[in-house]
C-alpha cells in the first residue's frame, strides 16, 4: 500500500486534506475501522496534521452528530490489487504563517513537511 497526498489546501478557516491510497501488487485490503479514532470510527477520522513549531495536532473536524468532515470507510470500502482510491478529511486551518505541516497517517507513518497550498 502507498499513500500520496495529491493536495493540502487552506481555503479561509479551513484545511482540506487530500490523498490516494493504491494496492500496488498486495491482498485486497478492507479498510474498516484502521484509518479511524477508535473501532466503531468508520472514517478516515484518524489522519491528523502535526504543526510541530507551535506543538499543535490538527484532527478532522466534526459536526454537532459527530459525523467526521472526511471520507467514510463503513461498508465494502475495499482496496482490491492494482486499485487507488480518493479520500479526503477537513481541519481547522493552522495559523497563516504555517507553511507546512507533518501529515499522520494510522499504520504507514508520517509525511514530513507537506506544504499547504
Amino acid at each position: 500500500m502507498t499513500v500520496t497526498i495529491t493536495q493540502l489546501q487552506r481555503e479561509g478557516k479551513m484545511t482540506t486534506l487530500s490523498l490516494t491510497i493504491s494496492n500496488e501488487d498486495g491482498p485486497s485490503w478492507r479498510i474498516g475501522n484502521d484509518l479511524g479514532k477508535g473501532p466503531t470510527d468508520y472514517t478516515v477520522g484518524g489522519l491528523s496534521l502535526v504543526d510541530a513549531g507551535n506543538a499543535k495536532r490538527y484532527r478532522p473536524g466534526r459536526t454537532g452528530h459527530f459525523a467526521c468532515l472526511c471520507s467514510t470507510t463503513s461498508g465494502s470500502v475495499v482496496i482490491d490489487e492494482g486499485e487507488s482510491l480518493p479520500f479526503y478529511a477537513t481541519f481547522a486551518a493552522p495559523p497563516p504563517d504555517v507553511t507546512k505541516v507533518h501529515v499522520e497517517v494510522p499504520g504507514f507513518g508520517i509525511m514530513s513537511d507537506v506544504p499547504i497550498a
